[in-house]
């Protein structure tokens, strides 16, 4: 009897684990940053390069900053964003000094906006695929998410903005 209980308990602590992990899988959180709705477009199975989306959370009491992103499935992967030139004409560029993220703030790295770009891949991302994206930030510190591929993961999601310029905040 004590076996079948002591099976029984390690069974329950096994999926509560499992759980755990279910949980992590679509949201990650790391030292007051969240990040969720991550997904990754590709134009087919002949890119060279993917853009990557998401939201971010800041629930520390200070202000952060997304400083560098690395991942092994590209040569060379960066922070950009897209800059009106007015007329309907849209610019991407390289995000240079990171992205702002007020305390107790948001952004959404979005289409038409901020974004992570992978250029030069070593395999084809298609559809259903996943892969390992490494954040930096300035204070937080390091955060490892996988980042599933499709058209658009998030399309079911809302988010809002805080209003602030996070382009002109320099702490």
């Amino acid at each position: 009897m004590a076996f079948k209980t002591s099976l029984t308990a390690v069974v329950a602590v096994a999926l509560m684990a499992l759980s755990i992990g279910v949980f992590l899988a679509t949201s990650m959180a790391h030292e007051g940053i969240k990040i969720t709705n991550a997904y990754a477009i590709t134009s087919g199975s002949n890119a060279k390069s993917v853009a990557i989306f998401m939201d971010i959370e800041n629930h520390a009491a200070v202000n952060d900053r997304l400083i560098g992103v690395a991942s092994d499935t590209a040569m060379r992967v960066g922070l950009h964003e897209h800059k009106s030139l007015g007329d309907g004409v849209m610019k991407m560029q390289e995000v240079v000094g990171g992205i702002g993220i007020l305390a107790n703030g948001s952004i959404a790295m979005a289409r038409g906006g901020y974004h992570v770009m992978m250029m030069g891949l070593k395999n084809p991302l298609v559809e259903g695929k996943t892969f390992e994206l490494t954040l930096t930030f300035e204070k937080a510190g390091t955060l490892t998410l996988t980042v599933p591929v499709g058209q658009n993961n998030a399309s079911n999601t809302t988010h809002q903005m805080d209003g602030e310029d996070h382009m002109k905040m320099n702490d």
